[in-house]
Protein backbone atom coordinates (compact mmCIF):
# COMPACT_ATOMS: atom_id res chain seq x y z
CA UNK A 1 0.00 0.00 0.00
CA UNK A 2 1.25 3.23 -0.85
CA UNK A 3 2.46 5.04 1.70
CA UNK A 4 0.53 8.39 2.08
CA UNK A 5 -2.69 6.34 1.50
CA UNK A 6 -1.74 4.25 4.66
CA UNK A 7 -1.55 7.42 6.74
CA UNK A 8 -4.53 8.85 5.07
CA UNK A 9 -6.12 5.91 6.89
CA UNK A 10 -4.60 5.97 10.54
CA UNK A 11 -4.97 9.54 10.56
CA UNK A 12 -8.71 9.08 9.64
CA UNK A 13 -9.02 6.25 12.29
CA UNK A 14 -7.85 8.64 14.93
CA UNK A 15 -9.57 11.58 13.76
CA UNK A 16 -13.00 10.32 13.21
CA UNK A 17 -13.65 7.60 15.48
CA UNK A 18 -14.70 7.20 19.35
CA UNK A 19 -11.38 6.34 20.54
CA UNK A 20 -10.96 6.82 23.76
CA UNK A 21 -7.21 8.69 25.11
CA UNK A 22 -6.16 5.30 26.81
CA UNK A 23 -6.79 4.08 23.22
CA UNK A 24 -4.94 6.82 21.08
CA UNK A 25 -2.12 6.49 23.48
CA UNK A 26 -1.90 2.76 22.81
CA UNK A 27 -1.83 3.45 19.08
CA UNK A 28 0.83 6.39 19.76
CA UNK A 29 3.36 3.90 21.04
CA UNK A 30 2.66 1.17 18.53
CA UNK A 31 4.98 2.70 15.80
CA UNK A 32 5.79 6.64 14.05
CA UNK A 33 3.29 6.54 11.65
CA UNK A 34 0.50 6.09 14.35
CA UNK A 35 2.18 8.34 16.60
CA UNK A 36 2.11 11.33 13.74
CA UNK A 37 -1.57 10.42 13.09
CA UNK A 38 -2.82 10.32 16.83
CA UNK A 39 -0.81 13.13 18.33
CA UNK A 40 -2.91 15.80 17.08
CA UNK A 41 -6.46 14.13 18.15
CA UNK A 42 -4.34 13.54 21.72
CA UNK A 43 -3.22 17.07 21.99
CA UNK A 44 -6.90 18.92 20.52
CA UNK A 45 -7.84 19.57 23.79
CA UNK A 46 -6.49 20.58 27.24
CA UNK A 47 -7.77 21.08 30.54
CA UNK A 48 -4.78 22.30 32.20
CA UNK A 49 -1.23 23.97 30.95
CA UNK A 50 0.98 21.77 33.27
CA UNK A 51 1.15 18.92 30.93
CA UNK A 52 2.63 21.00 28.76
CA UNK A 53 5.30 22.57 31.24
CA UNK A 54 6.32 19.10 32.27
CA UNK A 55 7.80 18.66 28.11
CA UNK A 56 10.26 20.96 29.48
CA UNK A 57 13.97 19.57 29.66
CA UNK A 58 13.68 17.45 33.40
CA UNK A 59 17.04 18.78 34.54
CA UNK A 60 14.75 22.48 34.18
CA UNK A 61 11.53 22.03 36.56
CA UNK A 62 10.15 20.72 39.58
CA UNK A 63 6.86 19.89 41.28
CA UNK A 64 7.37 21.23 44.72
CA UNK A 65 4.92 21.57 48.01
CA UNK A 66 3.93 24.96 48.33
CA UNK A 67 3.54 24.23 52.78
CA UNK A 68 5.07 21.18 54.48
CA UNK A 69 0.91 20.78 55.22
CA UNK A 70 -0.40 21.14 52.12
CA UNK A 71 -0.79 18.57 49.68
CA UNK A 72 -0.42 20.82 46.69
CA UNK A 73 1.89 21.06 44.18
CA UNK A 74 2.66 23.50 42.12
CA UNK A 75 5.63 23.73 38.67
CA UNK A 76 8.62 25.74 39.64
CA UNK A 77 11.94 26.29 37.84
CA UNK A 78 15.06 24.93 38.67
CA UNK A 79 17.01 26.96 36.09
CA UNK A 80 16.58 29.94 33.62
CA UNK A 81 14.97 28.81 30.44
CA UNK A 82 16.61 29.02 26.62
CA UNK A 83 14.69 29.56 23.42
CA UNK A 84 15.36 25.72 22.68
CA UNK A 85 13.95 24.62 26.04
CA UNK A 86 10.78 25.43 24.38
CA UNK A 87 10.80 23.21 21.30
CA UNK A 88 9.56 19.94 22.76
CA UNK A 89 6.63 22.43 24.17
CA UNK A 90 5.72 23.81 20.91
CA UNK A 91 5.50 20.04 19.37
CA UNK A 92 2.21 19.71 21.25
CA UNK A 93 1.35 22.72 21.32
CA UNK A 94 0.99 23.32 18.05
CA UNK A 95 -1.90 20.50 18.46
CA UNK A 96 -3.81 21.93 20.64
CA UNK A 97 -7.09 23.52 19.55
CA UNK A 98 -9.26 24.02 22.50
CA UNK A 99 -7.71 24.66 26.33
CA UNK A 100 -10.06 25.21 29.48
CA UNK A 101 -7.73 26.79 32.44
CA UNK A 102 -8.69 26.93 35.76
CA UNK A 103 -7.56 28.37 38.97
CA UNK A 104 -7.60 25.67 41.02
CA UNK A 105 -5.75 23.49 43.88
CA UNK A 106 -4.03 21.46 41.39
CA UNK A 107 -2.93 24.06 39.07
CA UNK A 108 -2.40 27.83 40.42
CA UNK A 109 -2.60 29.74 37.76
CA UNK A 110 -1.11 32.44 39.23
CA UNK A 111 1.79 30.97 39.93
CA UNK A 112 2.11 30.26 36.19
CA UNK A 113 1.43 33.75 35.81
CA UNK A 114 4.18 34.71 37.58
CA UNK A 115 5.99 32.18 35.70
CA UNK A 116 6.18 33.13 32.65
CA UNK A 117 6.33 36.61 33.20
CA UNK A 118 10.13 36.02 34.27
CA UNK A 119 10.51 33.20 31.20
CA UNK A 120 8.14 33.43 28.85
CA UNK A 121 8.10 31.39 25.31
CA UNK A 122 9.58 33.71 22.45
CA UNK A 123 6.30 32.97 20.67
CA UNK A 124 2.49 32.28 21.54
CA UNK A 125 2.47 29.25 23.38
CA UNK A 126 -0.76 28.05 21.36
CA UNK A 127 -0.26 29.23 17.42
CA UNK A 128 -3.74 27.05 16.26
CA UNK A 129 -5.79 28.02 19.42
CA UNK A 130 -9.64 27.94 18.03
CA UNK A 131 -11.45 28.29 21.99
CA UNK A 132 -10.19 29.41 25.02
CA UNK A 133 -12.11 28.60 28.63
CA UNK A 134 -10.97 30.41 31.92
CA UNK A 135 -12.24 30.16 34.83
CA UNK A 136 -10.72 32.02 38.12
CA UNK A 137 -11.80 31.84 41.75
CA UNK A 138 -12.45 34.30 44.15
CA UNK A 139 -8.96 34.37 44.58
CA UNK A 140 -7.60 35.76 41.55
CA UNK A 141 -8.23 38.90 39.12
CA UNK A 142 -7.54 38.87 35.28
CA UNK A 143 -5.02 41.80 36.18
CA UNK A 144 -2.96 39.30 38.09
CA UNK A 145 -3.17 36.76 35.64
CA UNK A 146 -2.95 39.00 32.33
CA UNK A 147 0.33 38.29 31.90
CA UNK A 148 -0.57 34.78 31.56
CA UNK A 149 -3.86 35.14 29.30
CA UNK A 150 -1.86 37.59 26.85
CA UNK A 151 1.06 34.31 26.19
CA UNK A 152 -2.48 32.25 25.60
CA UNK A 153 -3.80 34.11 22.98
CA UNK A 154 -3.40 33.16 19.15
CA UNK A 155 -4.47 35.30 16.27
CA UNK A 156 -6.53 31.79 15.42
CA UNK A 157 -8.83 32.19 18.37
CA UNK A 158 -12.73 32.25 17.40
CA UNK A 159 -14.07 31.50 21.46
CA UNK A 160 -12.99 33.29 24.16
CA UNK A 161 -14.85 33.03 27.59
CA UNK A 162 -13.63 34.29 31.03
CA UNK A 163 -15.14 33.47 34.04
CA UNK A 164 -13.62 35.90 36.85
CA UNK A 165 -16.15 36.55 40.08
CA UNK A 166 -13.82 39.18 41.54
CA UNK A 167 -12.98 41.13 38.26
CA UNK A 168 -13.49 44.94 38.05
CA UNK A 169 -12.53 44.19 34.40
CA UNK A 170 -12.01 48.27 33.36
CA UNK A 171 -8.16 48.28 33.29
CA UNK A 172 -7.56 44.77 34.21
CA UNK A 173 -9.01 42.61 31.15
CA UNK A 174 -7.27 44.44 27.99
CA UNK A 175 -9.93 44.61 25.54
CA UNK A 176 -7.73 46.49 23.14
CA UNK A 177 -4.80 44.04 23.46
CA UNK A 178 -7.82 41.18 23.06
CA UNK A 179 -9.24 42.55 19.52
CA UNK A 180 -5.53 43.54 18.40
CA UNK A 181 -4.58 39.88 19.05
CA UNK A 182 -7.91 37.99 18.09
CA UNK A 183 -9.53 39.55 15.16
CA UNK A 184 -11.51 36.58 14.43
CA UNK A 185 -13.38 36.56 17.52
CA UNK A 186 -16.93 34.50 17.09
CA UNK A 187 -17.71 33.80 20.22
CA UNK A 188 -17.33 35.62 23.81
CA UNK A 189 -18.59 35.71 26.93
CA UNK A 190 -17.03 37.65 29.87
CA UNK A 191 -18.87 36.98 33.03
CA UNK A 192 -17.99 38.49 36.70
CA UNK A 193 -20.20 39.52 39.66
CA UNK A 194 -18.59 42.77 40.62
CA UNK A 195 -19.49 46.44 38.77
CA UNK A 196 -17.35 47.42 36.33
CA UNK A 197 -15.73 50.73 35.62
CA UNK A 198 -17.66 53.06 32.40
CA UNK A 199 -13.57 52.57 31.00
CA UNK A 200 -14.71 49.01 30.37
CA UNK A 201 -17.84 49.85 28.09
CA UNK A 202 -15.94 52.31 25.88
CA UNK A 203 -12.85 49.73 25.29
CA UNK A 204 -15.39 46.45 24.62
CA UNK A 205 -17.39 49.18 22.10
CA UNK A 206 -14.15 49.72 20.02
CA UNK A 207 -13.64 46.13 19.96
CA UNK A 208 -17.15 44.79 18.91
CA UNK A 209 -16.63 47.12 16.20
CA UNK A 210 -13.64 44.85 15.45
CA UNK A 211 -15.25 41.92 15.55
CA UNK A 212 -16.93 41.63 11.99
CA UNK A 213 -17.77 37.79 12.43
CA UNK A 214 -19.42 37.86 16.23
CA UNK A 215 -21.74 35.32 16.26
CA UNK A 216 -22.48 34.82 19.98
CA UNK A 217 -21.78 37.26 22.99
CA UNK A 218 -22.70 37.38 26.59
CA UNK A 219 -21.92 39.78 28.59
CA UNK A 220 -22.35 40.38 32.40
CA UNK A 221 -23.10 43.79 34.60
CA UNK A 222 -22.73 45.73 31.23
CA UNK A 223 -25.25 48.77 30.12
CA UNK A 224 -27.85 48.57 27.53
CA UNK A 225 -25.62 50.81 25.35
CA UNK A 226 -23.78 48.04 23.82
CA UNK A 227 -27.10 47.09 21.99
CA UNK A 228 -25.99 50.07 19.64
CA UNK A 229 -22.55 48.79 18.55
CA UNK A 230 -23.87 45.13 18.53
CA UNK A 231 -26.91 45.71 16.88
CA UNK A 232 -24.77 46.21 13.69
CA UNK A 233 -23.35 43.12 13.77
CA UNK A 234 -24.87 41.39 10.44
CA UNK A 235 -23.53 37.38 11.72
CA UNK A 236 -24.72 37.65 15.39
CA UNK A 237 -27.34 35.32 16.27
CA UNK A 238 -26.89 34.78 19.70
CA UNK A 239 -27.16 37.72 22.40
CA UNK A 240 -26.70 37.54 26.69
CA UNK A 241 -26.97 40.53 28.49
CA UNK A 242 -26.75 40.91 31.88
CA UNK A 243 -27.48 44.43 33.57
CA UNK A 244 -26.80 45.11 37.11
CA UNK A 245 -30.19 45.23 38.91
CA UNK A 246 -28.92 48.42 40.86
CA UNK A 247 -29.42 50.59 37.63
CA UNK A 248 -33.10 48.60 37.11
CA UNK A 249 -35.45 51.82 36.43
CA UNK A 250 -38.06 52.53 39.28
CA UNK A 251 -40.07 55.58 37.08
CA UNK A 252 -41.11 52.58 34.18
CA UNK A 253 -38.41 54.53 31.90
CA UNK A 254 -37.08 52.65 29.07
CA UNK A 255 -32.80 52.88 29.23
CA UNK A 256 -32.34 50.72 25.63
CA UNK A 257 -30.93 53.50 23.37
CA UNK A 258 -32.21 53.96 19.86
CA UNK A 259 -31.54 51.78 17.34
CA UNK A 260 -31.22 52.09 13.58
CA UNK A 261 -33.83 50.26 11.68
CA UNK A 262 -33.21 46.60 10.62
CA UNK A 263 -30.57 45.84 12.89
CA UNK A 264 -30.27 42.70 14.72
CA UNK A 265 -31.03 40.74 11.12
CA UNK A 266 -29.61 37.53 12.16
CA UNK A 267 -30.66 36.96 15.89
CA UNK A 268 -32.34 34.12 17.07
CA UNK A 269 -31.72 33.79 20.49
CA UNK A 270 -31.61 36.37 23.52
CA UNK A 271 -30.94 36.18 27.17
CA UNK A 272 -31.50 39.31 29.06
CA UNK A 273 -31.30 39.68 32.71
CA UNK A 274 -31.28 43.60 34.25
CA UNK A 275 -34.08 44.11 31.78
CA UNK A 276 -37.41 44.81 31.93
CA UNK A 277 -40.41 42.97 30.58
CA UNK A 278 -41.56 47.12 29.26
CA UNK A 279 -37.99 47.15 27.79
CA UNK A 280 -38.35 43.67 26.25
CA UNK A 281 -42.07 44.65 25.10
CA UNK A 282 -40.11 47.84 23.58
CA UNK A 283 -37.19 45.83 21.56
CA UNK A 284 -39.30 43.61 20.21
CA UNK A 285 -42.17 46.00 18.66
CA UNK A 286 -39.06 47.76 16.95
CA UNK A 287 -38.94 44.68 14.98
CA UNK A 288 -35.94 42.63 16.03
CA UNK A 289 -37.15 39.50 17.37
CA UNK A 290 -38.77 38.47 14.03
CA UNK A 291 -36.68 34.99 13.64
CA UNK A 292 -36.35 34.49 17.50
CA UNK A 293 -35.99 31.29 18.75
CA UNK A 294 -34.94 31.56 22.10
CA UNK A 295 -36.43 34.55 24.47
CA UNK A 296 -35.21 34.54 28.21
CA UNK A 297 -36.08 37.51 30.12
CA UNK A 298 -35.12 37.58 34.06
CA UNK A 299 -37.18 40.84 35.10
CA UNK A 300 -34.96 42.96 37.50
CA UNK A 301 -36.38 44.39 41.29
CA UNK A 302 -40.12 43.65 42.13
CA UNK A 303 -41.68 41.64 39.87
CA UNK A 304 -43.37 42.92 37.09
CA UNK A 305 -47.13 44.48 36.97
CA UNK A 306 -49.34 42.41 35.21
CA UNK A 307 -49.55 45.34 32.71
CA UNK A 308 -45.90 44.68 31.72
CA UNK A 309 -46.46 40.74 31.24
CA UNK A 310 -49.39 41.55 28.73
CA UNK A 311 -47.25 43.72 26.80
CA UNK A 312 -44.53 41.68 26.45
CA UNK A 313 -46.56 38.73 25.42
CA UNK A 314 -48.64 40.58 23.02
CA UNK A 315 -45.31 41.84 21.90
CA UNK A 316 -43.64 38.23 21.35
CA UNK A 317 -47.25 37.39 19.48
CA UNK A 318 -47.33 40.49 17.25
CA UNK A 319 -43.89 40.34 16.05
CA UNK A 320 -42.02 36.62 16.29
CA UNK A 321 -42.48 34.03 13.68
CA UNK A 322 -44.70 31.59 15.01
CA UNK A 323 -42.88 28.82 13.00
CA UNK A 324 -39.28 29.72 14.51
CA UNK A 325 -39.97 30.75 18.15
CA UNK A 326 -39.49 27.08 20.32
CA UNK A 327 -38.24 28.37 23.95
CA UNK A 328 -39.82 31.39 25.89
CA UNK A 329 -38.43 31.89 29.79
CA UNK A 330 -40.07 35.13 31.86
CA UNK A 331 -38.78 35.01 35.46
CA UNK A 332 -38.46 37.64 37.68
CA UNK A 333 -35.30 38.39 39.97
CA UNK A 334 -35.74 35.94 43.30
CA UNK A 335 -33.20 36.94 44.97
CA UNK A 336 -34.84 40.65 46.03
CA UNK A 337 -37.68 38.62 47.73
CA UNK A 338 -40.44 40.32 46.00
CA UNK A 339 -43.65 38.33 44.17
CA UNK A 340 -45.70 39.31 41.66
CA UNK A 341 -49.20 40.43 43.37
CA UNK A 342 -51.11 38.84 40.92
CA UNK A 343 -51.40 35.39 39.17
CA UNK A 344 -51.08 34.29 35.40
CA UNK A 345 -54.32 34.30 33.86
CA UNK A 346 -55.13 32.68 30.38
CA UNK A 347 -55.29 36.35 28.78
CA UNK A 348 -51.63 36.49 29.36
CA UNK A 349 -50.84 33.27 28.02
CA UNK A 350 -53.43 33.01 24.91
CA UNK A 351 -51.45 35.05 23.06
CA UNK A 352 -48.63 31.85 22.58
CA UNK A 353 -51.34 29.59 21.18
CA UNK A 354 -50.50 30.26 17.59
CA UNK A 355 -46.89 29.52 18.45
CA UNK A 356 -47.40 25.89 17.37
CA UNK A 357 -43.12 25.05 17.05
CA UNK A 358 -42.99 25.65 21.36
CA UNK A 359 -41.07 23.16 22.95
CA UNK A 360 -40.02 24.71 26.43
CA UNK A 361 -42.63 27.82 27.94
CA UNK A 362 -41.82 28.76 31.85
CA UNK A 363 -43.57 31.43 32.88
CA UNK A 364 -42.44 32.50 36.70
CA UNK A 365 -43.39 36.12 36.96
CA UNK A 366 -46.10 35.17 38.85
CA UNK A 367 -47.75 34.32 41.90
CA UNK A 368 -49.53 31.11 41.38
CA UNK A 369 -51.43 30.07 37.98
CA UNK A 370 -55.03 30.72 37.49
CA UNK A 371 -55.38 28.29 34.35
CA UNK A 372 -58.46 25.68 34.76
CA UNK A 373 -58.82 22.69 33.22
CA UNK A 374 -60.72 23.97 30.43
CA UNK A 375 -57.88 26.53 29.60
CA UNK A 376 -55.66 23.74 29.67
CA UNK A 377 -57.62 21.87 27.19
CA UNK A 378 -57.95 24.56 24.77
CA UNK A 379 -54.20 25.56 24.97
CA UNK A 380 -52.29 22.30 24.49
CA UNK A 381 -53.47 21.18 21.25
CA UNK A 382 -51.50 24.24 19.92
CA UNK A 383 -48.26 22.92 21.12
CA UNK A 384 -48.10 19.32 20.27
CA UNK A 385 -43.92 19.90 20.34
CA UNK A 386 -43.81 20.30 23.82
CA UNK A 387 -41.41 18.96 25.82
CA UNK A 388 -41.19 21.27 29.42
CA UNK A 389 -43.92 23.56 30.65
CA UNK A 390 -43.49 25.68 33.74
CA UNK A 391 -45.90 28.00 35.62
CA UNK A 392 -45.04 29.22 39.21
CA UNK A 393 -46.65 27.08 41.80
CA UNK A 394 -47.76 29.98 44.45
CA UNK A 395 -45.69 28.92 46.87
CA UNK A 396 -45.43 32.71 47.69
CA UNK A 397 -49.05 33.16 46.97
CA UNK A 398 -51.39 33.82 50.33
CA UNK A 399 -52.48 31.35 52.59
CA UNK A 400 -55.56 29.51 51.37
CA UNK A 401 -55.00 30.10 47.40
CA UNK A 402 -56.43 27.02 45.49
CA UNK A 403 -55.19 26.49 42.12
CA UNK A 404 -58.26 25.98 39.68
CA UNK A 405 -56.83 23.26 37.55
CA UNK A 406 -57.12 19.70 38.56
CA UNK A 407 -55.73 16.43 38.26
CA UNK A 408 -58.01 16.48 34.50
CA UNK A 409 -55.61 18.88 33.28
CA UNK A 410 -52.39 16.37 33.79
CA UNK A 411 -54.85 13.84 31.60
CA UNK A 412 -54.27 16.77 28.98
CA UNK A 413 -50.81 17.31 29.13
CA UNK A 414 -51.00 13.45 28.79
CA UNK A 415 -53.27 13.48 25.50
CA UNK A 416 -51.85 16.63 23.71
CA UNK A 417 -47.90 16.42 24.54
CA UNK A 418 -46.42 13.10 23.14
CA UNK A 419 -43.48 14.54 23.57
CA UNK A 420 -43.18 16.07 27.11
CA UNK A 421 -40.46 15.55 29.53
CA UNK A 422 -40.75 18.28 32.59
CA UNK A 423 -44.38 19.63 33.91
CA UNK A 424 -44.47 22.43 37.12
CA UNK A 425 -47.89 23.44 37.86
CA UNK A 426 -49.78 23.90 41.03
CA UNK A 427 -53.17 21.47 40.90
CA UNK A 428 -56.23 21.08 43.38
CA UNK A 429 -57.05 16.99 43.59
CA UNK A 430 -60.25 16.25 45.71
CA UNK A 431 -61.25 13.78 43.24
CA UNK A 432 -59.55 11.25 40.63
CA UNK A 433 -60.97 11.46 37.25
CA UNK A 434 -61.40 8.28 35.20
CA UNK A 435 -57.79 7.13 33.75
CA UNK A 436 -59.18 4.11 31.77
CA UNK A 437 -59.34 6.30 28.78
CA UNK A 438 -55.71 8.35 28.84
CA UNK A 439 -54.84 8.34 25.63
CA UNK A 440 -50.91 8.48 25.62
CA UNK A 441 -47.93 7.20 23.75
CA UNK A 442 -48.07 3.82 25.30
CA UNK A 443 -45.74 2.83 28.03
CA UNK A 444 -43.37 5.16 25.81
CA UNK A 445 -44.81 9.05 26.80
CA UNK A 446 -41.44 10.48 28.35
CA UNK A 447 -42.67 12.47 31.09
CA UNK A 448 -40.24 11.73 33.97
CA UNK A 449 -40.11 14.86 35.80
CA UNK A 450 -43.43 16.51 37.87
CA UNK A 451 -43.82 19.28 39.94
CA UNK A 452 -46.89 20.80 41.65
CA UNK A 453 -46.16 22.85 44.12
CA UNK A 454 -48.29 23.25 47.13
CA UNK A 455 -50.91 21.36 46.04
CA UNK A 456 -54.07 20.95 47.95
CA UNK A 457 -54.41 16.50 47.77
CA UNK A 458 -57.61 15.55 49.84
CA UNK A 459 -58.38 12.53 47.24
CA UNK A 460 -57.04 8.60 48.44
CA UNK A 461 -52.79 9.44 47.31
CA UNK A 462 -53.43 5.00 46.12
CA UNK A 463 -55.84 6.63 43.69
CA UNK A 464 -53.75 9.66 43.12
CA UNK A 465 -50.69 7.21 42.72
CA UNK A 466 -52.23 4.67 40.09
CA UNK A 467 -53.58 7.82 38.37
CA UNK A 468 -50.27 9.07 37.67
CA UNK A 469 -48.93 5.96 37.23
CA UNK A 470 -51.09 5.27 34.27
CA UNK A 471 -50.87 8.57 32.87
CA UNK A 472 -46.87 8.67 33.05
CA UNK A 473 -45.51 5.47 32.87
CA UNK A 474 -41.96 6.62 32.65
CA UNK A 475 -42.38 9.22 35.97
CA UNK A 476 -39.58 9.23 38.02
CA UNK A 477 -39.35 11.84 40.26
CA UNK A 478 -42.12 14.08 42.12
CA UNK A 479 -42.03 17.23 43.97
CA UNK A 480 -44.77 18.15 46.30
CA UNK A 481 -43.83 20.91 48.39
CA UNK A 482 -45.61 21.95 51.40
CA UNK A 483 -44.99 25.57 52.58
CA UNK A 484 -41.71 27.95 51.82
CA UNK A 485 -39.75 29.16 54.89
CA UNK A 486 -37.70 31.94 54.05
CA UNK A 487 -35.82 30.76 50.82
CA UNK A 488 -36.27 27.17 51.50
CA UNK A 489 -39.08 25.47 50.57
CA UNK A 490 -39.95 22.24 52.50
CA UNK A 491 -40.94 19.39 51.19
CA UNK A 492 -44.67 18.08 51.94
CA UNK A 493 -44.78 15.65 54.68
CA UNK A 494 -46.78 13.18 52.40
CA UNK A 495 -44.74 13.16 49.08
CA UNK A 496 -43.14 10.19 50.76
CA UNK A 497 -45.98 7.69 51.33
CA UNK A 498 -46.93 8.88 47.43
CA UNK A 499 -43.67 8.30 45.93
CA UNK A 500 -43.81 4.92 47.27
CA UNK A 501 -47.22 4.08 46.13
CA UNK A 502 -45.96 4.33 42.57
CA UNK A 503 -43.25 2.21 43.27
Amino acid sequence: MNGCLAFDIQHLICQEYDLSGRDLCQLALTSRSWRDAALPRIWAELDAITPLLKLLPEDKWDMKRQLPDVPKLYFALRHPLERADWDAVYDRSRFVKELSVHDTQEEDLHDLSALFSLCSPPAPLFPRLDRLRVELTERRSVLDLWPLLDLLLSPSLTSVHIRDPRSKLAGELDLPSLANQCPHIEDLAICTTRKSHPAYHSDLSAAIEKWDKLDTIVLSLCSPDLLLPLSLHPHLRRLGLIVSTQEAPTDGRCRLPVLPPDCFPSLTFIVWSGLTLFEFATFASLGHVRAMEVICVNHPGEAPLSTELQLAMDAIAAYCDPDALAKIILNHDTEVNASADYALTMEHILPLADFASLQHVSLGVTTGALLSDEDYAELLPCWPHLEHFEVETGADAPAGWVSPATLLALKHFAHFCPKLKELCLPLTAHEVPEYDDIDVVGDDHPLCKLDIGPSSISAPLQEVAEFLRCAFPNLGKIIWTHRRIGDAVQLHPRLRELVMLML
